[in-house]
């Protein structure tokens, strides 16, 4: 481990090192899990309108045979000037789209308000989750904000 001894070993420490964050997120886990609510933490801390990628007729096995119904398949957020954003960073909707294309039947893309996000949650459409999850999401989002806005 390096240390410093002044400021300016400190300016070049974190010049070397990137920007500081004192949040640990694992982003992945917010790419392929969650994402749901690494974009109400986008939508919150930066403004951005919160979208649902869905599949209208998703396949889901049951004990004896097949069901379908409604699913998220990813969830993220669009600035305003256009820019897609998820918990990776900026990306598009060819990217959402392309990545899941195996898997999704009748895709959709739904703006959702905070109002309706909270709705899903009471209607077991998407997980409840720990505010201070949130609280801590926020917080990367802010320290991390040359990740997730484009200039």
């Amino acid at each position: 481990m390096k240390t410093v001894s002044n400021l300016s070993e400190l300016v070049e420490l974190v010049n070397e090192v990137g920007q500081l964050s004192t949040t640990d997120v694992n982003v992945e886990y917010y790419e392929h899990g969650q994402c749901e609510l690494f974009a109400l933490a986008l939508h919150k801390t930066l403004g951005y309108d919160m979208y649902f990628f869905i599949d209208n007729n998703a396949e889901f096995e049951t004990d004896d045979c097949f069901d379908y119904g409604d699913a998220l398949i990813h969830a993220y957020c669009k600035d305003k000037k256009g820019n897609y954003f998820d918990a990776s960073g900026l990306i598009t909707l060819n990217d959402i789209e392309h990545e899941h294309a195996d898997f999704v039947n009748e895709p959709e893309h739904i703006l959702v308000s905070e109002k309706i996000f909270y709705e899903y949650i009471q209607s077991g459409f998407i997980s409840k989750f720990k505010i201070s999850e949130l609280n801590k999401l926020e917080t990367y989002i802010k320290e991390n904000a040359s990740k997730y806005v484009v200039q």
